[in-house]
């Protein structure tokens, strides 16, 4: 909440006096001064707490839930969402999630708002009620398969073969072949699964 009423001084401040960047960079460095202890003073983050205070002028909405996430988070929001409402289903998503500052940057450039909910399935045809929302709820987001190089329909063998070629490869780079001289073997084995994928890919 400091920086939200720092902020909201700094607009009113503004709004009387015409302040400019130029005071802002005056502010921080009195407030530096001051607060030689304190980080967060700069004016870059000066000119976020006023554009923050300005996205959220109400103090209700502020406390919750923005209060409760780290202030990186609350740039993310503000840099990455231009819509308040959108930016408050996220920021109740972090809440409910746990997210970091880059698995939210990561859900909001993929666009978890349009995807929640829209994995396709047959449960209501196939289940009873309390069952088909348990399943539905259960594998309720698709999966994000953008890694492996093709936004085509995938058939479950090639989608098999694809995903044991990424974590061979990732395997092998992070942690060598599974034996010392077997690289040879464990390399011709990943380009078999490479190759195999693609001939299902046609």
């Amino acid at each position: 909440m400091l920086y939200w009423e720092i902020g909201r001084a700094i607009l009113a401040r503004q709004e009387e006096a015409g302040w400019g960047a130029k005071v802002v960079d005056r502010l921080s460095q009195d407030l530096r001064r001051a607060f030689s202890d304190m980080r967060g003073l700069s004016s870059r983050n000066l000119m976020y707490m006023r554009q923050f205070a300005g996205a959220w002028p109400e103090r209700a909405i502020v406390q919750a839930p923005f209060a409760q996430l780290p202030w990186y988070h609350n740039l993310a929001l503000l840099e990455k969402i231009n819509d308040s409402d959108l930016r408050l289903w996220y920021a109740r998503k972090v809440i409910e999630l746990g997210l970091s500052r880059n698995l939210l940057v990561a859900q909001i450039e993929s666009r978890l708002h349009e995807r929640e909910g829209h994995a396709q399935h047959n449960f209501e045809d196939a289940l009873p009620p309390a069952d088909s929302d348990m399943a539905a709820q259960t594998f309720k987001d698709p999966y994000l398969l953008d890694f492996l190089g093709s936004a085509e329909p995938r058939r479950e063998a090639w989608l098999e073969l694809k995903l044991i070629a990424q974590i061979a490869s990732y395997s092998l780079r992070t942690m060598g072949p599974p034996h010392p001289g077997d690289s040879k073997s464990f390399c011709a084995s990943c380009c078999e699964g490479v190759a195999a994928a693609w001939a299902l890919r046609k």
